[in-house]
């Protein structure tokens, strides 16, 4: 199985803790990791701005991401949301082997 850290942010913990529910149930991703009160600078539509925000890493597959993204998106309010997926790899066997386990066994 190929798999995947996918990074996202989202405006509040309350929009992303729904992202992370309704993606652990559609068994689009193993585990997610939530980190609040982060804060992100940017240029958008030439005004530069500083913005808190919550940022989420996931675990998954890559034949999961569409799915998961279009899950993400559903519950983004960003016109333009931040969701992008760095493949794995290498890691902690025992680790990778429960994202796979854990994945395989809610198909």
């Amino acid at each position: 199985m190929d798999l995947i850290t996918v990074y996202a942010t989202f405006p509040n913990r309350e929009v992303a803790e729904s992202a992370i529910n309704e993606s652990l149930k559609k068994n689009q991703i193993a585990c997610a990791n939530l980190i609040p009160n982060a804060i992100s600078y940017f240029t958008w539509k030439s005004k530069t701005t500083k913005q808190a925000e919550v940022i989420v890493f996931m675990k998954s597959s890559k034949d999961r991401y569409q799915e998961l993204e279009n899950t993400l998106k559903k519950f983004n309010p960003y016109e333009c949301p931040c969701i992008v997926a760095y493949s794995i790899e290498e890691g902690y066997d025992l680790y990778l082997n429960w994202v796979e386990e854990s994945l395989a066994r809610r198909k």
